[in-house]
């Protein structure tokens, strides 16, 4: 491996977008240890495209069933996990992200004691009713006297997810709900702090690389020490270290496909956010629009493995709407390429597709 097309090409297999190797929405999760899950309806299909055949209604009821679960892990923000794999996650992870909150808690005035009070409240609802949504928990804190605006309603959640206390619940139509964790997921395995820090390099590497150490410590949230030491635990029958561009990665050898004609890739997809070093990616003038100021990650149009455009979908009452933006000219083979995935964007929703852009 000696080039940024031979780095996609690896993590294009590893990342099981041209070597699926998961059955199942769990399986699949637990390989890859996370998946970024900020934009719901996007993070489903990109749980949809690594498992051939898979439709919407099969990622629906693995999240109905708990087979995954919804919740902030790792750097702060949405993933989705395997069941089995939460708490452990949590542990190693949480600490560093309510760290980070703590100035934003006392800037919202979410001291201790009001933290407590609003768990509790929290708590006894999802007692009685495990699949309440965010509207619901709030209007319950209202009720009480606790202010739930301003922002203050995410870190509340946020707070109790992070202590291992609430996780996402059963689906009720398209609303997301929250549910008490000790009734999603019991405890499976656990390790000291050591361990845990090789399992999920482990599970990085495998399924992400290539990858650098610094790239692990932003997937993960750890600090760069921690990622190094991940790193240092990788088994070397195992493991391989190639240099790029003055860049040491990691990653797991294998046989690999050819690139893939097209790849209409969901916003948020790990290709694109499971990295701080995208030069592979070779975006130039480009980057702005995949990856804006703001942090919001595009939906990508991948030719031949190169990031070629962006596209968005909008669900109409007969049909799904997928428009396009390319960076050049396509050819009429790209074009037909192109069709092609989008039909198949369309089969996981169950929708005819009607093309713009």
């Amino acid at each position: 491996m000696r080039t940024y097309p031979d780095l996609i090409r690896h993590r294009l297999s590893r990342l099981q977008l041209t070597d699926p190797q998961s059955a199942t929405p769990g399986a699949l999760l637990h390989a890859m240890g996370a998946m970024q899950a900020q934009d719901p309806a996007m993070s489903k299909l990109a749980i949809g495209i690594r498992i051939p055949g898979t439709v919407h209604a099969g990622v629906e009821a693995a999240i109905a069933g708990g087979e995954i679960l919804r919740t902030h892990v790792l750097r702060p923000t949405w993933h989705w996990i395997a069941r089995e794999d939460i708490h452990w996650l949590l542990e190693l992870t949480a600490p560093r992200i309510l760290a980070v909150m703590k100035n934003r808690l006392a800037e919202l005035e979410l001291d201790a004691s009001l933290l407590h009070r609003t768990t509790t409240l929290i708590l006894n609802a999802l007692e009685a009713d495990d699949t309440l949504t965010r509207a619901e928990l709030m209007s319950c804190l209202n009720r009480n006297g606790i202010r739930t605006n301003e922002n203050r309603a995410s870190h509340i959640l946020a707070h109790a997810e992070l202590h291992g206390l609430i996780c996402s619940g059963k689906p009720v139509g398209t609303q997301h709900t929250y549910a008490l964790l000790e009734r999603r997921a019991t405890r499976q395995v656990a390790f000291q702090r050591p361990e845990a820090i090789a399992e999920l390099a482990g599970r990085y590497f495998a399924s992400h690389g290539p990858a650098t150490a610094a790239d692990f410590a932003w997937w993960s949230g750890l600090t760069l020490r921690d990622a190094k030491a991940g790193v240092a635990s990788l088994d070397p029958a195992r493991f391989s270290a190639a240099v790029v561009d003055a860049h040491t990665y990691w990653y797991a050898p294998a046989p690999l496909p050819a690139f893939p004609a097209c790849l209409l890739l969901p916003a948020y997809d790990e290709l694109i956010i499971g990295y701080t070093n995208r030069d592979a990616l070779q975006l130039a003038d480009n980057f702005k629009k995949v990856i804006a100021v703001n942090g919001l990650f595009r939906a990508v149009v991948l030719l031949d493995g190169q990031v070629a455009g962006i596209w968005k979908r909008t669900p109409k009452k007969d049909h799904l709407l997928i428009e396009t933006e390319f960076f050049r000219s396509l050819t009429r083979s790209e074009l037909e390429a192109v069709e092609l995935a989008a039909q198949e964007t369309g089969r996981f929703w169950g929708m005819r597709v009607q093309m713009s852009g």
